[in-house]
């Protein structure tokens, strides 16, 4: 993984973070610290 790219590493977390139906919410921390929200549900 230190060696793919951010984009590369957050496609794959979006592809699969779908077929998770009972997370309402997730975020991704990249290697420079940044917040991603990947997966956000309002109720």
């Amino acid at each position: 993984m230190k060696s793919l790219p951010n984009e590369a590493i957050i496609r794959e977390v979006k592809k699969r973070t779908f077929s998770v139906s009972s997370a309402e919410k997730l975020l991704f921390i990249n290697k420079y610290g940044e917040v991603i929200d990947i997966k956000y549900v309002s109720l």
